[in-house]
């Protein structure tokens, strides 16, 4: 058992090192680590592979993040957000492992440090793929296929707030497995 944070980045490397193939990882150049190491050594369970993991929401709505062992903002991208909520929100995952107070408000100077973290890696991605920062211009996929009313689960009670333009559906092959409505 890992008790610190170990990113999905790692996953690959740990398998090829656990099948002794795992030269592999360094030659195709993949960014995670193997975790083989910590598995192997109780006393290094506690430090995990990674101090700050960046996140993203782009199924239902559009947010960045970052969590640390004992932090985890969230900061939406869009006005408001599909619950009608713009806040940011702030978690200390030590006091509040369950997410449910909100303490951005409390704490806006833990908000400012970790925002900039957050800008500062996403920057930094952006300078290093040489790509535009895909959460700016992707569509939200859930919101794109079929029907709102489909898009949306009813226990939300949030497809009146949806507007009626919005309701159009992609052309053929954006998703496999999604069966459309005969027109």
């Amino acid at each position: 058992k890992i008790n610190g944070m170990t990113s999905m980045l790692d996953l690959a490397p740990t398998i090829l090192d656990l099948l002794d193939i795992g030269e592999i990882a360094t030659k195709e150049g993949m960014l995670g680590r193997s975790l083989v190491p910590l598995i192997n050594s109780p006393s290094q369970t506690g430090r995990g592979s990674c101090d700050e993991l960046h996140i993203t929401e782009n199924t239902w709505m559009k947010k960045r993040g970052v969590r640390t062992s004992t932090w985890k903002l969230i900061v939406p991208l869009e006005f408001p957000d599909l619950h009608g909520n713009s806040e940011t929100e702030l978690y200390d995952l030590v006091l509040d492992p369950g997410e449910l107070r909100n303490i951005a408000s409390e704490r806006p100077e833990m908000v400012a440090l970790l925002t900039e973290r957050m800008n500062s890696y996403t920057a930094r991605r952006v300078r290093e793929t040489q790509l535009p920062d895909p959460l700016l211009i992707q569509a939200i996929p859930l919101r794109e296929i079929g029907k709102m009313e489909v898009a949306i689960p009813r226990d939300l009670n949030l497809v009146s707030k949806i507007e009626p333009g919005s309701d159009k559906k992609l052309s053929e092959g954006d998703f496999i497995g999604y069966e459309r409505e005969k027109e």
